[in-house]
């Protein structure tokens, strides 16, 4: 699902503390924050759990970090700015992680709605892939989309070239 498991924070409290195996929980409802800060104040100070990890691509990550989640699971696209971003927030950097965070936003959220097909452009465009074919039935990206999201891989210093304007529909 989109939108994570959607499994009561409760339910989560009670499988750890039953199924000693259970180490750690992605948490990916929306809003994460109020679940996660539920979960570390009970599940993680009484030893149920090492840690909760954040989900969403890391469209939430500074707010799940700093309710205490110890990692989070971000957009495959975007990994090495997210590893700046989480380097700078454990160095106590904050505002360098808010300023990576602010810089990445408009792709996360765009891969929110384009999911796997925003994920594969990126990386076509990137030189990780060799094509950005996906098999499965997900919004498609239009001239629009792809110039937006290829603007913010510029700003981001990830691909070369310039701004291209997309045609407008009429």
């Amino acid at each position: 699902l989109p939108r994570g498991s959607e499994l009561d924070p409760e339910l989560l409290l009670a499988v750890s503390a039953a199924v000693e195996q259970v180490v750690y929980v992605k948490e990916e409802t929306i809003p994460s924050g109020p679940a996660i800060s539920r979960l570390v104040s009970d599940a993680v100070r009484n030893g149920h759990l090492l840690g909760v990890i954040g989900g969403g691509g890391s469209r939430h990550i500074l707010d799940e970090y700093g309710r205490g989640a110890c990692a989070a699971m971000p957009a495959v696209e975007l990994t090495d700015k997210h590893v700046k971003l989480d380097m700078a927030w454990r160095a106590g950097r904050k505002e360098e992680a808010r300023r990576i965070y602010v810089q990445t936003l408009p792709l996360l959220v765009l891969q929110s709605a384009y999911r796997m097909r925003l994920t594969k452009h990126v990386m076509t465009r990137r030189g990780v892939l060799r094509n950005s074919l996906v098999r499965v039935s997900l919004p498609e990206l239009d001239s629009h989309s792809v110039a937006e999201i290829d603007a913010n891989l510029r700003r981001l210093g990830l691909i070369g070239g310039r701004d291209v304007e997309y045609e407008r529909a009429a």
